[in-house]
């Protein structure tokens, strides 16, 4: 069976990329493309990864966060930020955010991303 990942990122072409590769290593992707259906869907797909594009998630990232963290059955699954903001930008305080798993900067490899998500399962008890 396989584990599924909430991507929330309106970009098609990098969306469909990230697809392949997830699907090639035994994970189903399941996307969304607007910050008011994140938690939903998650609650709905019960993901085992959950990734929030900064570039998406605007207005509530922080409460979008701990609405995830704070449903019992995704309290423990791992969220990782993608951006593709310069380092400097104002955000760029996020990565260290409660809750948040981790932080991949755009362009990365697909790869990248799959080596992350592994760590966080060997760090995590129970995944």
């Amino acid at each position: 069976m396989l584990r599924k990942v909430v991507i929330a990122d309106d970009d098609k072409k990098f969306v469909g990329g990230i697809d392949r590769a997830l699907y090639s290593c035994g994970f189903q992707m399941v996307s969304v493309d607007h910050e008011r259906d994140v938690l939903e869907k998650a609650k709905k797909e019960n993901p085992a990864v959950i990734i929030l594009s900064l570039e998406l998630i605007q207005q509530n990232l922080i409460d979008i966060v701990a609405a995830l963290k704070n449903y019992l059955n995704l309290a423990r699954v791992p969220v990782f930020l993608i951006s593709s903001e310069e380092g400097g930008n104002s955000r760029s305080y996020l990565p260290g955010m409660p809750g948040v798993q981790g932080y991949l900067k755009k362009p990365f490899s697909p790869l990248d991303l799959i080596f992350a998500i592994e760590r966080a399962f060997l760090t995590q008890p129970g995944f």
